[in-house]
Formats: structure tokens, C-alpha cells, sequence
């Protein structure tokens, strides 16, 4: 398949993601200029709320259902409608959607869809690493299954579902295989969703100015640590939509406190206040780690709203309210602290240790080198820029520096800090894993970088006499423009994000998960193995994908199954099926009637024995089919 034949899957996937928030927008009564800008998060809120549904409610999530949860959004748009006309409240200006907004969201899709697809290969590839063995087999799970609730996945407890329900959900409405449903949702997630958010914090924060927008929008495609390095390391799927979903999340804070410029209306009283909470609970539902960010950085915009507040010019402020502010800021720290310590993974996931020294871990984080990539020098002098106009200018925007500062100095205690329990409570978080860390940094260098090159084409304009006619000072604006979007596009660090994606991606005779053989051989399963028959395998070696990619049941579903006393017996005892009877017994439990053995390679280096499965000889194991070393079996120890 080719990518013109996998267009209408994606462009599936874009109607899934923005149609119904943007009709909600509109029926709400938002701006032009914001309902694109609030589609993606209401769309997905709805998916969301149906999800969290689900966990009490048993039903069947199909497109009936996410027709009626499309549905639910848009009667709840109409409801804030008339509460917003009915407090008396004067709505928002209704400013249109500035032309130069959408060129620049075009450049920026463009330039990552082309990105993406081309780093990716064929829609058919899959990302070769270790979790895509669950999420492959997750968003199966969900189309065969029908539940979306976090609490009824593949695994046993607690997982984010969200993306798992929003790649389904294209998949049943497409038909289209699990791996050109995953690559869909990823070109709409990564070169649009991510966009689009960055460019509406920038507007929130910087104003709807070319200059900030264009450069904004390209920015976000050409820092190349989101949403490349969360496609290439794990793969971290869940991880790619909620931090696409950050800026946007942020934006919508901001919308609430009234923070930023006013260049990007607020949508009215009620509808703003629904878009947070909608906007917060989705957030968190596609990842928590990314929430916990979202706490630390919507923490300083609060802390900045209530010193406004307090403090503002003709603020007439009682020492009865100054008490409950503090009080009010004290307590939302404490939750806020309560979360972020307890919410984190268990401390034997998060084994990832230290990996630089002090001194090299602070030039890392001053040169933006991240996770041994090439420095971002053009994106750094902007964010200085930034930083400095802040702190001269701009003070009211105090705490984006603070939630940088927070970020880097997480970022750093994680790479360099000693590998103890107060570097496990700092980054634990986020697995104590560097990369998770790294790919929220463009969520907050945009917007500076937005802030430093509107103050440095400022600066400059100050130069140009004043009697020079408006043609060349736009003409000097828009070439210091293309100059540090021309910078950032050559920038060398992105060639290299692109070659490592590229080389995960790849399918290739020695592919870790799947080669060639083993792709080949789970391609005609389904026309030797009956449906209903269960398989069993290392998911280690990729045997467990024969579940997403050729829709038959397997025994351990993705690495962290959990493994029951017959599933146990099965693994670690099929070799003794002739003697043993209980293992014919579990066979008989768990409907196994064939082994899949893809050879000792796999995701991860080190034995990972499943001595059951490797020592079975023929008269426990019958071979039917085979390409290179991928080979069949049927089980016949039991066959009476």
C-alpha cells in the first residue's frame, strides 16, 4: 500500500479528531478564530468521557456509539449556549480566522506529514520496539472487544486508553489494518493536532502576529525531540497524544485566567470553563505523566494569576481575602504535590539510571543536546531572547520562565542526579527515562522562541526611521522571518531524528519484532489456523502480533501479560504434554492449539525463556507451516 491509498484513512482520521469539536465550537458560540483551535480537544473529549463511561457501563464502543458520543458533545455545546446567553454576559468578539494562521498551520503539516510518512516507509510498517507489542494488540482489543474503559484493557490494572479508542475507532470505520490505522492517527495526531495546539498557545501568548504564528508553526515541525523522539523511542503512542494535546490544554488555562494576549478571544463564561475541565480530564486520560506536567506548568500561570489579582493596579483586596488566597493557594499546592508523588509508575518500571556527569548534563540542557542529540543553537538563542523580554517586558509572563526552569531542572536531576529516592520523587514520573522528560521541552521553548523573535524584530524595526513607507518595515519583518525559519528548518538534528525513526520503522530480514519471514509467515495465518484457536508464543520475539495483524487469539496477549497457573503450565511445561496431564488440561482451558516460534530474537537482548514452548519436540509438536526460520506448529500431544 502506498501512502495516496492510505490518504483516505488518514483523512478519516482528521474528521475523527477535529469534526465534531469544531462543530461543538460553533454551536457554543466560540470565535472563528478559536474553533479550530478547540476542535481536536473537544473531539477527543468526547471519546474520553465515553471511556471513563465504559468503566461503569458495560456497553459495546463501535461508531454507533461514538456517533452518540459526537452527538452528547454537540446537544452539551447547545446547553452552554444558552448558559452563556442566559448570564448575561457580553460574548466574544467574533474575529475571524486571520489568513496568515492557516498558511502557517499548512507549512506545518505539510512539513510533517511528509516528515512522518517518509521516516515510517509503507503505512503497513510498524514500529519495531518493545511496547508496540501491546499497542498493536491494544487497539485490536478495543475493535474486537468493544471496551474503551482504562480499567478493561489488555492489561490488568490501569492503563491511558485514549489512543487506543481513538485508533479504533478509525480502524472500524475505515476497515483498515491495525498498522495503517496506527500510522493515520499518528500523521493526524503529530502534523496536525501538535501544531495547531503550539500555534494557539503562541496567539494566547504572544498575539496573533505573523512574525509569532509563522514561526511558531515551524518550529513545531522542525525541534525534533516531539513528536519524532516519542514515535522512536518505546513507541510511546499514548505519550505522542497527550503532549500533542499539552499546548492546546495550557491554552485553555490561559483562557480561564485571562492570561496572554487578547489577540485570541475567550470563548464565553460558561464554554471556557467547560473547555478546561473537558480539555484537563482528556488530557489526563490520554496520559498521566503529561498531566503531571500540565500541574506543574498550569501551577505557575494560577500562582501568577493570583499575584495579579492580589497585587494588580486598582485591586481593592481585603486582608479576609488575602488570607483565603493563601490558604487557597496552599491547599491547591498540597493536591497538587499529593498527585504528583503518588501518581507514577511502580519503582521497578522506572530502572532507567543516571547517564552523565553533572557538568555534561548542564551543557546539555543549555545547548537544548538532549538525550544525546545535536544541539538546537538557533531554538536556543530564541528562547533567551524570549526569556530576557520576559524579564524586561513581558513580566506578566513570569511564569513560562518558571515552568521552564521547573522542566530543565527535572531534566537534569534525571540524567545527572544520583540515582537515589529523591531523584526517583523529582523524574520518577516519568520513569526516571530521559526521553519521556525531553520530548515535553517544545511544548514551552515555542512560545518563548515565539516571544524572543517578536522582541528582536521589534528591536530591529527600531532602526528603520519611522518615514520608511510600511512596505519595507513588513519587508524587513517578514525577511528576519524566513531567516529564522530557513535556520531552523536545516537544522542538522532533525536529518539525524529522521534516520533513527527511520531505522525503527524499518522491515528488514533482522527487524527485531518482525522480519521479513515472520511478517510474512503471520500474513497467511488465518488461512491455516481456524478462528477461535488459540496460539501460543514469546511475545518477546513478536508471536503475540499474530492477535493485531492476522486476528487470531494468542495465549500472552503483550509482554506484561498476566500469566495464570494454566498459561504457566503451558510456557513452562508443554514439553511434558505426553506425561504431564495437566498440561493437557490447561491446553483444554485456554482453547491452545498452536505454537508460533520466531527464534530467540527479540526486542530486547537476553534470553527470555519460555521452556515449555523451546523444548517441545515432535511428539508434542506437529510443524505445519514455516517461512525461513518462522515456523507453525500444531500441538498433537493431545489429540486423542
Amino acid at each position: 500500500m502506498t501512502w495516496i491509498e492510505a490518504a483516505p484513512v488518514v483523512i478519516v482520521a482528521l474528521i475523527v479528531v477535529f469534526v465534531p469539536g469544531y462543530g461543538a465550537a460553533w454551536i457554543a458560540g466560540f470565535s472563528p478564530s478559536t474553533r479550530l483551535a478547540v476542535a481536536a480537544p473537544l473531539s477527543l473529549g468526547a471519546i474520553a468521557v465515553a471511556a471513563i463511561v465504559n468503566m461503569v457501563i458495560p456497553f459495546r464502543w463501535g461508531v454507533i456509539a461514538w456517533l452518540l458520543s459526537v452527538v452528547a458533545l454537540l446537544v452539551l455545546a447547545a446547553g452552554l449556549r444558552w448558559l452563556d446567553r442566559g448570564s448575561g454576559r457580553r460574548a466574544p468578539e467574533q474575529t475571524p480566522l486571520q489568513w496568515w494562521m492557516l498558511v502557517a498551520l499548512l507549512i506545518a503539516f505539510i512539513l510533517l506529514a511528509v516528515q512522518l510518512a517518509r521516516v515510517t516507509g509503507v503505512p503497513e510498517n510498524i514500529s519495531q520496539t518493545f511496547d508496540n507489542v501491546y499497542h498493536l494488540n491494544g487497539v485490536r482489543w478495543v475493535a474486537e472487544s468493544g471496551y474503551i474503559a482504562p480499567t478493561r484493557q489488555l492489561l490488568p490494572s490501569f492503563y491511558p486508553s485514549l489512543w487506543h479508542a481513538l485508533t479504533g475507532t478509525v480502524m472500524m470505520l475505515t476497515g483498515a489494518s491495525v498498522p495503517v490505522a496506527v500510522n493515520a492517527v499518528t500523521i493526524a495526531l503529530g502534523a496536525l493536532v501538535w501544531p495547531l495546539a503550539c500555534i494557539t498557545l503562541v496567539a494566547r501568548i504572544a498575539g496573533c502576529q505573523p512574525v509569532a504564528v509563522v514561526i511558531g508553526a515551524v518550529l513545531s515541525a522542525t525541534i525534533p525531540l516531539f513528536p519524532m523522539l516519542m514515535l522512536d523511542f518505546g513507541v510511546l503512542y499514548p505519550n505522542v497524544l497527550s503532549i500533542a494535546l499539552l499546548p492546546a490544554v495550557l491554552a485553555a488555562l490561559l483562557f480561564v485566567l485571562d492570561i496572554g494576549s487578547k489577540d485570541l478571544p475567550r470563548p464565553a463564561l460558561w464554554s471556557r470553563w467547560a473547555l478546561l475541565l473537558v480539555s484537563i480530564g482528556t488530557l489526563a486520560l490520554a496520559h498521566p505523566s503529561t498531566f503531571i506536567a500540565f500541574l506543574i506548568f498550569g501551577g505557575f500561570a494560577v500562582i501568577a494569576w493570583l499575584v495579579r489579582w492580589v497585587r494588580g493596579p486598582g485591586a481593592e483586596v481585603t486582608t479576609r481575602q488575602k488570607r483565603l488566597v493563601n490558604a487557597g493557594v496552599v491547599a491547591l499546592g498540597v493536591v497538587a504535590l499529593g498527585i504528583f508523588v503518588v501518581a507514577r509508575p511502580a519503582a521497578d518500571l522506572a530502572f532507567w539510571p543516571p547517564t552523565r556527569t553533572p557538568i555534561d548534563g548542564a551543557v546539555d540542557v543549555l545547548s537544548l543536546a538532549l538525550v544525546g542529540r545535536p544541539a538546537l543553537w538557533a531554538v536556543v538563542a530564541l528562547a533567551v531572547a524570549g526569556i530576557v523580554a520576559i524579564f524586561i517586558k513581558r513580566r506578566d509572563l513570569w511564569w513560562l520562565v518558571a515552568s521552564y526552569a521547573a522542566l530543565a531542572a527535572i531534566y537534569f536531576v534525571c540524567v545527572a542526579g544520583p540515582h537515589n529516592r529523591v531523584r526517583a520523587l523529582i523524574s520518577g514520573t516519568w520513569y526516571n527515562d530521559a526521553n519521556r522528560i525531553a520530548s515535553l521541552f517544545p511544548a514551552l521553548l515555542i512560545p518563548l522562541a515565539a516571544v524572543g523573535l517578536m522582541t528582536l524584530t521589534h528591536w530591529l524595526l527600531s532602526f528603520v526611521p519611522k518615514t520608511q513607507p510600511r512596505a519595507v518595515r513588513v519587508a524587513g519583518v517578514t525577511l528576519v522571518t524566513v531567516a529564522v525559519a530557513a535556520v531552523a528548518i536545516v537544522n542538522p538534528s532533525i536529518g539525524v531524528a529522521e534516520r533513527s525513526m527511520a531505522r525503527v520503522y524499518a522491515q528488514t530480514p533482522s527487524s527485531p519484532l518482525l522480519n521479513d519471514d515472520e511478517r510474512t509467515l503471520l500474513s497467511r495465518l488465518d488461512d491455516v489456523v481456524p478462528a477461535g484457536d488459540v496460539i501460543a508464543g514469546s511475545p518477546w520475539t513478536g508471536t503475540s502480533l499474530a492477535y493485531a495483524l492476522s486476528n487470531r487469539e494468542v495465549l500472552l496477549t503483550n509482554i506484561f501479560d498476566e500469566v495464570t497457573p494454566a498459561k504457566d503450565l503451558i510456557v513452562n511445561k508443554l514439553d511434558q504434554a505426553t506425561t504431564n496431564p495437566e498440561v493437557c488440561a490447561a491446553l483444554q482451558a485456554e482453547n491452545v492449539r498452536w505454537v508460533l516460534d520466531f527464534g530467540p530474537l527479540g526486542v530486547h537482548a537476553g534470553p527470555h525463556p519460555y521452556p515449555g514452548l523451546e523444548q517441545a519436540g515432535p511428539d508434542v509438536l506437529s510443524l505445519v507451516d514455516s517461512e525461513g526460520e518462522a515456523k507453525l506448529y500444531r500441538i498433537i500431544a493431545c489429540d486423542e
